[in-house]
């Protein structure tokens, strides 16, 4: 007759257990984010790569929006009695 398991036991059988990542070659896993040197005039370029695509975006978001309220006013818009 077995004894019914701890909290602690439990808790064992029911966490997933912990996978390493497999590397193919055998390599070392990757340095943490915050050791990897960084390339100070690469990442504004990407930077300023970013933030010219966002205000793209948004200048177009701001002409189709506009477009869209000029068309459906219709073309009698400035014509109308006040």
């Amino acid at each position: 007759m077995s004894k019914p398991p701890t909290p602690s036991e439990e808790a064992a059988v029911d966490a997933p257990a912990p996978v390493a990542a497999a590397d193919p070659a055998g390599a070392a896993p990757a340095t943490p984010a915050a050791q990897v040197p960084v390339d100070r005039t690469a990442a504004r370029r990407a930077q300023r790569n970013r933030n010219l695509i966002l205000a793209f975006s948004l200048l177009a978001f701001i002409v189709i929006v506009y477009l869209v309220t000029v068309l459906r006013m219709g073309g009698y818009v400035a014509q109308r009695p006040l």
